[in-house]
């Protein structure tokens, strides 16, 4: 993978990174060229083997302690760091400028805290969208272009793009600006990314809330603003509030992509076609009549047609107690309808026949929510589970979870007591989930919370987990960005399959 690229990174940029992740990347370059570093710096490295500062035979770290103490300055490590990159390892060959910008764009990943997803419309090929990408944000023809990772990049400038693409995606990370310019040492520079996922059918906006916040309070001389105004409205203007920014930042990416992908509303163009295949389920494992399956499937698609992202977040909400109540219940509480109808009519008969069916499901609720309640600590042990949520009857009402410290809602009172009020309505406005992925033979959590605005979802990933959480501790920047990486993707996908399969689409 090539890259044309120049590099001379200022300490806005390194300002992002961690230094225990910019240490683990410096230490990743070194270990890419071990032989050579090994003999360029021999004589010192065996001295550094003589002490205990450095685990022997790790030439990276060994490098590393060695640049440390030849680059040290006095006050903010930052400059350090950033002699050791420019003065030593990027003047060895363009692999270190490749190696760094890698590592630097997947720590964006993580960075990254929230994501914007609206949906699109495809006009072009992934080929297509990638070279009119090239062209529009960088002016530079796409021809030239031929390899997975594309930019012509200077971090020390004001001008930054990354271009680069999958099979089925392409990704635009931009600078915007840096922030606190006056204040040395303090200063951080504003990214952003978009993605176009043609696989999913979105397009997302990525960044991070606090620095693009924080940049947009700040007074004009405060800040530099990288990107050009394309009408008669300032620049300062476009950036005078966060959301006024990221309506602006929307509508000009819109606009640069309209010829090969046109970006709209993440819920335009869908409605439901066929019914729900989640009612056939329905129709096995419960006792209804086809009249009570129709009633289902019609409720299921009026809730998708109203709005089919939080009909999916509502279809994700029940697959989850699903798989609760399987857990929790014996099989023979489980699926035995008709045990349960009887007890009902014999001891209630006032209960009319036609309301059975959710006098049934109550009663298993409150036997799973008796279970759960004696075996908190267990459930407080779940690896993924849902921690909020909020569900808003349109003509009514809105009920919200209030859960700060993100554990399981399978303990509260207010989860079970609201399931007929969640099924009867069939859309969910906010979901918070905790989600595991096991990479690097570990298993790594994050936190988010998913809401539904007019014309997007938003998602905003937590930074860190709670002191008392059962969530992973990892620290490690660079494994907490690829487990972000694979989560959303893992969640949107979800997301995307049960809008198809209600939608046809």
């Amino acid at each position: 993978m090539k890259t044309t690229s120049k590099i001379n990174i200022n300490n806005a940029v390194l300002n992002l990174i961690q230094i225990d992740s910019l240490e683990e990347i410096i230490e990743g370059m070194v270990n890419e060229k071990a032989d050579f570093f090994e003999k360029k710096y021999k004589q010192k490295i065996e001295e550094v083997r003589k002490t205990r500062f450095v685990k022997r035979g790790n030439v990276g770290a060994e490098v590393l302690f060695i640049l440390k103490k030849k680059h040290k300055v006095e006050g903010k490590t930052v400059g350090m760091y950033r002699n050791i990159l420019i003065k030593e390892l990027f003047i060895e060959g363009e692999q270190f400028i490749k190696y760094f910008q890698e590592k630097f764009l997947m720590v964006l990943n993580y960075h990254f805290n929230v994501r914007r997803v609206y949906g699109i419309t495809l006009e072009s090929s992934v080929e297509e969208i990638k070279y009119e990408a090239i062209e529009k944000f960088t002016g530079i023809k796409p021809v030239l272009f031929k390899n997975t990772l594309i930019g012509s990049i200077d971090l020390n400038n004001n001008d930054y793009i990354a271009i680069y693409n999958s099979e089925n995606e392409v990704k635009i990370v931009e600078k915007l600006g840096i922030t606190s310019v006056h204040n040395k040492g303090s200063e951080k520079a504003v990214f952003v990314q978009y993605v176009i996922d043609t696989k999913n059918d979105f397009f997302e906006i990525s960044y991070n809330d606090s620095v693009i916040s924080d940049f947009c309070k700040q007074e004009k001389h405060e800040k530099i603003i990288s990107i050009q105004s394309n009408d008669e409205v300032s620049i300062e203007k476009k950036f005078a509030t966060e959301a006024t920014a990221l309506m602006n930042l929307y509508n000009r990416v819109k606009n640069i992509m309209k010829d090969v992908v046109l970006i709209h509303s993440i819920s335009k163009g869908l409605s439901s076609s066929q019914v729900n295949q989640m009612v056939s389920s329905i129709k096995e494992n419960e006792n209804v009549s086809d009249n009570d399956i129709e009633i289902i499937a019609n409720s299921e698609q009026e809730a998708f047609n109203k709005s089919p992202f939080e009909a999916a977040m509502y279809q994700y909400f029940k697959e989850d107690r699903e798989k609760l109540l399987k857990q929790v219940l014996e099989e023979e509480t489980l699926n035995d309808n008709e045990k349960f109808k009887e007890i009902l009519a014999k001891d209630f008969p006032e209960i009319d026949s036609s309301n059975l069916i959710t006098s049934v499901k109550f009663l298993k609720n409150m036997i799973a929510f008796s279970k759960l309640k004696q075996n908190k600590h267990v459930v407080n042990n779940f690896e993924d589970f849902i921690f909020y949520f909020t569900v808003r009857d349109f003509a009514v009402t809105k009920s919200t979870t209030k859960n700060n410290e993100r554990k399981p809602v399978y303990t509260s009172d207010f989860y079970w007591h609201l399931q007929e009020v969640i099924d009867s309505i069939k859309l969910l406005t906010e979901l918070g989930l905790r989600k595991s992925v096991e990479i690097y033979d570990k298993k790594i959590s994050q936190e988010v919370k998913i809401s539904h605005y007019n014309d997007h979802l938003n998602f905003v990933y937590f930074q860190f987990a709670k002191k008392n959480s059962t969530a992973s501790k990892e620290k490690n920047i660079l494994k907490l960005a690829e487990s972000r990486l694979l989560i959303h993707e893992l969640i949107k996908t979800k997301f995307r399959e049960i809008v198809s399969r209600e939608s046809g689409i």
